[in-house]
């Protein structure tokens, strides 16, 4: 007898979600939702207002005299150790005692009546500090000898350095990758209520059960067995309540058994942020060579992240980075070093993709060098260097079994018109405007596993009642992913029944013990395994019992829809369950799972740390206002392998949700220090394919393929900025920095121009230091060497320089510019190809544009000549007389241009200071020139002495516009520069007319070039 028909819940069916309707309903219970035992205490942290310094005095008098207060916890109230760190280092305190080592720091934990009087009283302390120096950015620690807070990795095959030496090409860099808060909405929460003995029952938004567990135990003082960790479900977790969580259920914990009353911690939402960690930080230092066809040959890279006052999972972390820096390309020869750095701020944490994003970024910014410096469309380098056979093992020594990129790419690239787009793209870049479009498609590669192997295991516990009903219990937490769910399809596939006969129960840790965070993408491969070994114990001894009593062999027996055929019978699955209970068979299993074929030699850097891989691919277009720095995302196409999809519905979701979180990531200003700002905004997105089938494989693993992480990593190149900047839509040949870093709303994500090093791809060389002033043009003229002086003649439509711009060229070294980027490197190219064939003279007729990759439209005419002993005098004249009239000069912008400007200005006879509101990009700096962190630098032009001259060249265009006419109002400035074309120029008109109109716009000099002008640029 064959039964077609199917239950209803099945594995690899499209379920809701178990708690969707009482998610919008507002009937699902978190935490905060528990119904309050009689007598419950509120408690609330008191916090250091010190970002590093020793603790001279702390008067909690007040606080103790607040109305309401009942107690105040310090360090002297643990009766356990006084430490929470993860990895069991010992560096991260519950509370400080002597020393604060960030901003934020909790110090004491007030008891009260009602959760306002705690907060109220927390704010009474009275702290005395004796500040100490502190770092707050991973370059700022290494430039101050701070530490690594855990061993740094080092991943190694091959000769990276001779290969680079070799390279037919080569270029350096440098990319800053910013950080990101959670922003769950349910934030971090603990109640604990004490129990009989050392015995206390926690319950807490947390992604590691019995992490927290062991915490408490180990704050109080006693064994495991006595604390029980209770998890329904969170409000969201992606990471930051995999180990921050500690802090809260400990605190609850200790208070609670001292007071022998129920306790709640709820910190408010600013506190939750201030106290507990993000996504990492990272400065990534890369030297990459690569051959005449974009293949990479080479690369070294140095990963130096923020990790904050303690280890916390910054180790791992930093790990996952490394092991994600090749994403999906193949590096021949390789050095991959991390570089965790200790910093005076919170201590970083588990964030979705846990360093894989990072490390991605990195990735795909060598992949977009390459492409720039051949003039290549970005997704043929890409393809080019993908990992395929003969070239299939990682910078981990790991081997690429199962390699589908090239078929993934392709069939997006076919489906998402990735070509025919791209030309409509640059078709309408090339017509200028405000309005620019970009287009990008690039793949994932992300390894699945916990690379801390032990972490690899998983239980479950299965009840099967005598009336069929079954109770499922694992070792998984529930975020809103849909992990409870899917484990219970997984069961129903298992028994052949309707997914409503299961009840699926809280996450404790007293049923489940030792059981692994959910995290890393694993939790249901692991989790989903674990409850499928209790399925088979227990149909194995029903299978048996069949045999028994109906005198068939095993191979007679099925589990059909609901029913259990035996031979010629067909029994429904509760009455069958029910005669099986009469004859006494257990009906409960403990089911246990661990990853197989994985290995791990961290000191040697190399292994299996992933049992697989989970491959995808997106293509984003947008469009950008270049003069708001607004952006739309257009379209959006991702297409992901899913193997054989536990449930579509649910994994469309996370892969709609992990883009959106990704492209928050990569256009908000990232994590800031030390001050406030907005955050970036982006329209709706239309995902046209969202999920793929890889192929229909028998169901073995209970996911398939995961998509919860992986779909963030697909974003980590895709969106407004960076798409554009694929397309060439804004033309610059630099790359978006991770996590952007804008002042304010609207603004353009900041780019950099590409460096020296590309150069030698052009057929340049690179430029000594400092090699861009005028005292450089003056020292480079009174060498040896034989100069090329390149003039821009004339200039039609928009350019970065005006007419009369110059640059001169040696073999080795060049001085001075002609507004960067490709247009630059194509004239310093031909310049050395002149002095190579000892020629005397040329002329170049230039488009500028998207075909060059210069943002500009129009044309310049460039002329060469090789300068004689009495021309190369007249040149040092004309710029020791322009010297001489130069004013004070405040440099409004440290990016790369300033930075370089504030290089040249450091020779002058004037006082030049440097300002910006980033303090990463000012630390950059290597001119001796006064530097000022300011988040006002209208205050700076305001405060500037009579006659000062001002160069505005920020990252962003609204901020360049409003000091622009700030300085132009003052009437008494010497001379005011903004950075731009003549289009900028334009706009800046327009945009003053609109606000009212400056002052003298007439004096403004746009773009900055001529060496006549008062500065030189």
């Amino acid at each position: 007898m064959k039964d077609d028909s199917t239950i209803r819940g099945a594995a690899h069916t499209a379920q809701a979600h178990d708690s969707a309707a009482k998610h919008v309903t507002g009937r699902a219970t978190y935490t905060d939702d528990i119904v309050e035992p009689a007598g419950l205490v509120h408690a609330y942290l008191g916090t250091s207002t010190v970002a590093h310094g020793e603790i001279v005095g702390m008067d909690l008098g007040p606080v103790r005299a607040a109305p309401g207060v009942i107690d105040v916890l310090t360090a002297d109230d643990i009766p356990g150790v006084n430490d929470i760190s993860p990895t069991g280092d010992k560096d991260e305190p519950v509370f400080a005692r002597d020393m604060v080592e960030f901003w934020g720091q909790p110090l004491f934990a007030v008891l009260a009546e009602t959760r306002d009087q705690a907060r109220r009283a927390a704010a009474l302390a009275q702290v005395d500090y004796a500040p100490l120096p502190h770092a707050l950015s991973p370059t700022e620690a290494q430039a101050a000898g701070y530490p690594h807070v855990t061993p740094n990795l080092t991943l190694r095959r091959g000769d990276a350095a001779t290969a680079l030496a070799r390279a037919p090409h080569r270029i350096q860099g440098r990319m800053t990758i910013g950080g990101q808060d959670h922003m769950y909405l349910e934030g971090q929460i603990a109640m604990a209520e004490p129990g009989e003995d050392d015995e206390v029952v926690v319950h807490c938004s947390t992604q590691h059960p019995s992490e927290a567990q062991h915490m408490v135990a180990h704050v109080l003082g006693i064994p495991q067995n006595a604390v029980v960790v209770q998890v329904r479900r969170m409000g969201g977790g992606f990471g930051g309540k995999e180990s921050q969580m500690n802090l809260f259920a400990c605190v609850a914990a200790l208070a609670a058994k001292k007071l022998g009353r129920a306790v709640k911690l709820r910190p408010d939402r600013d506190q939750d942020m201030m106290s507990t960690g993000k996504r990492h930080d990272f400065v990534v230092d890369y030297d990459l060579g690569f051959d005449d066809t974009g293949r990479i040959t080479a690369v070294d890279g140095s990963f130096a992240a923020r990790c904050g006052f303690s280890a916390d999972l910054s180790g791992p972390v930093t790990d996952r980075a490394l092991f994600h820096a090749d994403n999906a390309y193949f590096y021949p020869d390789v050095r991959l070093v991390s570089h965790p750095m200790k910093t005076n701020t919170v201590s970083n944490t588990a964030f979705r993709g846990f360093g894989g994003p990072q490390g991605v970024v990195a990735a795909e910014r060598m992949i977009e060098e390459i492409a720039y410096a051949l003039n290549l469309d970005p997704l043929e380098v890409r393809k080019r260097n993908f990992y395929g056979e003969g070239r299939d093992v990682t910078p981990y020594h790991q081997t690429v079994e199962d390699n589908i990129l090239p078929r993934i790419t392709g069939e997006l690239e076919e489906s998402a018109e990735y070509q025919d787009r791209r030309r409509a793209v640059l078709d309408h870049n090339a017509k200028g405007g405000v309005i620019r479009k970009g287009i990008a498609l690039t793949p994932v590669k992300f390894g699945i596993s916990f690379t801390a192997t032990w972490y690899n295991q998983a239980g479950a516990l299965v009840h099967v009642y005598r009336d069929g009903s079954i109770h499922l219990n694992h070792g998984g937490t529930e975020m809103g992913q849909g992990l409870f769910t899917k484990v219970a399809q997984v069961v129903a596939e298992a028994f052949q029944v309707d997914l409503d006969r299961i009840k699926i129960t809280r996450t404790t840790t007293e049923k489940v013990p030792n059981t692994s965070a959910t995290a890393a993408s694993s939790g249901l491969d692991l989790n989903g395994m674990a409850a499928l070994d209790a399925c088979e114990q227990i149909k194995a001894r029903l299978v048996a019992h069949a045999c028994e009593t109906r005198g068939v062999t095993a191979d007679q027996v099925h589990f059909r829809t609901n029913t259990v055929q035996i031979g010629d019978e067909a029994l429904p699955f509760d009455l069958f369950i029910a005669e099986a209970y009469m004859a006494r068979v257990q009906l409960s299993a403990a089911g246990f799972y661990k990853t197989p074929k994985i290995h791990w030699d961290r000191v040697k850097g190399q292994g299996r740390p992933f049992y697989y891989f989970a491959y995808g691919a997106a293509c984003s277009e947008v469009s950008i206002d270049t003069l708001t720095g607004e952006y739309t995302v257009d379209r959006v196409d991702v297409l992901h392998d899913v193997g054989r999809s536990l449930n579509p519905a649910i994994d469309l979701g996370q892969v709609e949700g992990a883009f959106v979180q990704g492209m928050g990531w990569r256009h908000d200003r990232g994590a800031v220090v030390g001050r406030q700002g907005p955050a970036a905004h982006a329209r709706a997105l239309d995902l046209q394919d969202s999920a793929g089938q890889r192929r229909a494989a028998p169901f073995r693993r209970a996911a398939g393929r995961v998509v919860g992480e992986p779909g963030t990593h697909d974003q980590a190149f895709q969106g407004g900025g960076r798409a554009a900047l694929h397309a060439g839509g804004l033309g610059h040949r630099g790359a978006v920095d991770g996590g952007g870093l804008g002042r304010r709303l609207p603004r353009l994500p900041p780019v950099r121009r590409a460096r020296d090093a590309r150069a030698r791809a052009h057929g340049g060389g690179p430029a000594a230091p400092g090699m861009t002033g005028a005292a450089d043009i003056r020292a480079l003229l009174a060498g040896e060497a034989p100069v090329v002086e390149a003039r821009l003649e004339r200039v039609a439509g928009s350019a970065p320089r005006e007419a009369g711009a110059a640059i001169y060229v040696t073999e080795t070294a060049q001085a001075g510019t002609i507004g960067g980027g490709q247009l630059e490197y194509m004239v310093i190219g031909a310049a050395r190809a002149l002095l190579a064939r000892g020629g005397e003279a040329a002329q170049m007729d230039l488009p500028l544009g998207p075909e060059i990759g210069q943002c500009c439209g129009g044309r310049v005419e460039v002329a060469l000549r090789r300068l004689d002993r009495a021309a190369r005098a007249k040149v040092v004249a004309a710029s020791a007389e322009a010297q001489a009239r130069r004013p004070h000069l405040l440099i409004l912008g440290a990016g790369h241009v300033g930075r370089a400007l504030a290089v040249q200005a450091q020779h002058l006879p004037l006082r030049t200071v440097l300002i910006d509101g980033r303090a990463a990009e000012l630390a950059l700096s290597r001119a001796q020139v006064a530097t000022r962190l300011t988040a006002l630098p209208e205050a700076e032009i305001d405060a500037a002495p009579p006659g000062s001259a001002f160069v505005v060249l920020t990252h962003d265009h609204a901020l360049d516009f409003l000091l622009t006419a700030a300085a132009l109002a003052r009437g008494d400035a010497a001379y005011v520069g903004m950075i731009g074309s003549a289009t900028k120029r334009a706009r800046f008109l327009r945009w003053a007319e609109d606000h009212g109109g400056a002052p003298e716009t007439a004096r403004l000099t746009c773009p900055m070039s001529s060496a006549r002008k008062l500065v030189t640029l």
